[in-house]
C-alpha cells in the first residue's frame, strides 16, 4: 500500500472516531437532561405527599390551620414547576428538544427528540392546582381531585423519560463499541463512505439549530450545517 492511501486510510479512521464521539456526546447530553427531569419529578412529588398528608386525617370543609399549610406547599410546588429547568430548557413544561444522534446508520434517520413532563396544565393554567382558593368553604374532595390530576401528570411524565432513559443507554452502547472498534482499525474501511454520507443528510434534515443546543460540534459537522444554509 502506498504511503498515500496508508494516509488517506487514516484520515477516514480518524474522521470515523470523530463522528462517533460527537454522536456519543450528544447522547450523553439528552442522557443528562432525562436525568435532570426525572429528579425535577421527584420534587414534584414530595410536595404533591406532603399535601395528601395534611389532607388525610381530614374531611369536609377545610380548617383554616390546613389551608394555611397547604398555601405554602402549593405555592413551593408552584415555583418548582415554573423554575425547574435543565441547560436552558424547561424541565417541566411538555416541551421537545432534538438530538441530533440516533440511527445514523438508517435510511430514514431522524433526530431524536426528549418529550419533557407537562405539568404546568395541571398546576398554574386555569383549572389547575394553584387555581384553588383555600378559604373556609373549601372541602376536601376538590382538593384531592386536582392532587390526582397532578399526579397523573408526574407518572405520564416519569414512564416517557423512563423509556427515553432506556433507549439513549443502548444507543451509548452501541456507540462506545463503535468508536472503541474504530480506534482500533488501521486502513480504510468499507462502509465509512456511506456512514459519513447519512450522516450528513441526518445532520442537514437536523438543522442549525437542533445541533446547536448539543454545544460546540464537530467541525465537520458544523461545516455541513452552515454550508447548507449559506447556500439554501
Amino acid at each position: 500500500m502506498s504511503l498515500e492511501a496508508t494516509a488517506e486510510g487514516g484520515a477516514r479512521d480518524g474522521s470515523r472516531g470523530r463522528l462517533l464521539a460527537q454522536l456519543e456526546h450528544n447522547a450523553m447530553l439528552a442522557l443528562g437532561l432525562v436525568r435532570a427531569g426525572l429528579l425535577a419529578l421527584q420534587g414534584v412529588t414530595r410536595s404533591l405527599e406532603r399535601a395528601t398528608h395534611l389532607l388525610s386525617r381530614h374531611h369536609g370543609v377545610l380548617e383554616p390551620a390546613i389551608a394555611n399549610d397547604l398555601k405554602r406547599v402549593f405555592a413551593e410546588l408552584g415555583q418548582h414547576v415554573q423554575n425547574a429547568t435543565h441547560d436552558g430548557h424547561a424541565l417541566l413544561a411538555g416541551t421537545s428538544v432534538a438530538f441530533a444522534l440516533d440511527d445514523a446508520w438508517q435510511e430514514t434517520s431522524e433526530p431524536l427528540h426528549v418529550e419533557l413532563p407537562e405539568l404546568h396544565g395541571s398546576v398554574l393554567a386555569d383549572g389547575g392546582l394553584l387555581e384553588l382558593e383555600l378559604d373556609a368553604r373549601m372541602t376536601v374532595l376538590p382538593i384531592l381531585q386536582r392532587l390526582n390530576a397532578v399526579r397523573s401528570a408526574v407518572q405520564k411524565g416519569q414512564l416517557a423519560l423512563q423509556a427515553a432513559a432506556q433507549q439513549l443507554n443502548v444507543v451509548l452502547t452501541r456507540l462506545h463499541a463503535d468508536r472503541a472498534k474504530s480506534a482500533a482499525v488501521r486502513g480504510p474501511t468499507d462502509n465509512f463512505d456511506r456512514l459519513a454520507e447519512r450522516l450528513r443528510d441526518h445532520v442537514l434534515r437536523a438543522g442549525a439549530s437542533a445541533l446547536r443546543v448539543q454545544g460546540a460540534p464537530s467541525t465537520r459537522a458544523a461545516w455541513l450545517v452552515e454550508g447548507f444554509e449559506e447556500n439554501g
